[in-house]
């Protein structure tokens, strides 16, 4: 990691991803603006201040991060890039009769739901050519 992602790290609150080949580029070249997320229940804490359940997926909070670290690939020099985060928020999955979708984990019933982050400038980068 070089020192000024270190101090972008470190001076922001950034939320690290793993992201598709396809989307990594769509990103850096400005064509993608918006990135979104399944939320899981093993995931969730990193959305939300709460953990979504049915009864509560309609107030929740999201947290706020001023970027986010985009990785694509597991490799010491996989490209990075960290985006400016414009707002966010979450949308319930909804079936074709406008019903919350509600899926199990564990025998636990949770809600369908993805986070949505809008997308800024790239404010770096690395390993991207």
């Amino acid at each position: 990691m070089n020192q000024r992602q270190t101090e972008l790290e470190r001076d922001l609150a950034v939320l690290t991803l793993q992201i598709t080949k396809a989307n990594f580029q769509a990103i850096l070249v400005g064509e993608q603006k918006v990135e979104t997320r399944l939320v899981f229940p093993n995931s969730a804490k990193r959305y939300f201040s709460e953990q979504p359940t049915v009864e509560n997926y309609e107030d929740l909070r999201m947290f706020k991060y001023d970027a986010l670290k985009l990785i694509n690939g597991r490799r010491p020099n996989a490209p990075v890039l960290i985006v400016g985060v414009e707002s966010c928020e979450y949308k319930s999955i909804i079936d074709d009769d406008d019903k919350l979708i509600v899926l199990e984990e564990k025998g636990i019933p949770y809600p369908a739901l993805e986070a949505y982050y809008h997308l800024g400038d790239v404010v770096f980068s690395e390993n991207t050519d």
